[in-house]
């Protein structure tokens, strides 16, 4: 099942673990169904997931790339979807560290959508449509 997240076995796969490890000790993540099997995630994760299955969308969660771990991942045509919660990612230290993981996502070749938290909770199924509308595009072009 972790071929499917894009991860080879070894150091990625621990890491997958441990992630998933942490977040299903939190307790406000859910165990989440998908065509993966079940994944762990936060409420925004959640959120924005169930909105683009309603919009008709099949992400993949917690895809690796280039030993990073996207939240949501379209691998067909390189698209990465994050959903940033406050609690995570506020601070500057943290928005470099963002920064230098969507340079490298970039040099790869994929392109980055993030999403705050608070417009996954207020508006997620807006979030779920720009998000069609992006891989329309890519898929046209």
């Amino acid at each position: 099942m972790l071929a499917l997240h894009g991860v080879t076995p070894g150091k990625h796969e621990s890491m997958y673990k441990r992630l998933q490890s942490e977040a299903a000790s939190r307790p406000e993540s859910t165990s989440v169904p998908t065509s993966a099997g079940a994944i762990w995630m936060s409420p925004i994760e959640s959120r924005l997931y169930e909105a683009m299955r309603i919009e008709g969308l099949a992400p993949t969660a917690q895809y690796c790339v280039s030993g990073y771990y996207v939240d949501f991942a379209f691998p067909e045509v390189r698209l990465a979807i994050e959903a940033d919660g406050a609690a995570y990612h506020d601070g500057e230290d943290r928005r470099q560290r963002d920064g230098k993981r969507d340079w490298i996502l970039r040099k790869y070749g994929w392109r980055v959508m993030r999403f705050h938290g608070a417009t996954i909770h207020r508006k997620a199924e807006n979030c779920a449509y720009v998000i069609r509308q992006e891989l329309n595009g890519q898929r046209r072009g």
